[in-house]
């Protein structure tokens, strides 16, 4: 009886901590997804002068940084990395009012927006 209290425990506490899990990494593709949608269409409004968008940038890039640390015992750092150096290339480019160069690497990160949801949601079900 005992074993059996144990083993319903232990499945109960696996199975809690992986929705928490679940809903605390889609809520993070959620903001991510939200922040660069939002960086999306300042974009596309402006198109002479984008350097005052930088501060917006580098606001959706802390925020990202701040959860990445989570999110790198889950999944593959390498993943992680590239949107976290794609931020620092947009970030850059927009500082520098690169207009194209800063468009193509938001259009990267709303690539490894869906590439990240797709692998991240298929890791997570792995782990259940």
């Amino acid at each position: 009886m005992k074993k059996l209290t144990f083993i319903l425990v232990l499945t109960i506490i696996l199975l809690i901590s992986a929705t928490i899990e679940i809903v605390y990494v889609n809520n993070i593709i959620k903001d991510l997804k939200n922040n660069v949608t939002s960086l999306n269409e300042k974009y596309e409004i402006e198109s002479s002068d984008i350097t005052y968008l930088y501060d917006d940038v580098i606001i959706a890039q802390n925020d990202w940084n701040s959860r990445i640390n989570f999110l790198s015992f889950l999944f593959n750092n390498k993943d992680l990395q590239c949107i976290s150096d794609t931020f620092i290339r947009l970030a850059q480019n927009t500082q520098q009012n690169e207009i194209h160069n800063a468009k193509t690497e938001l259009a990267l990160l709303n690539e490894y927006v869906q590439n990240s949801e797709n692998s991240m949601a298929f890791n997570i079900q792995n782990v259940l």
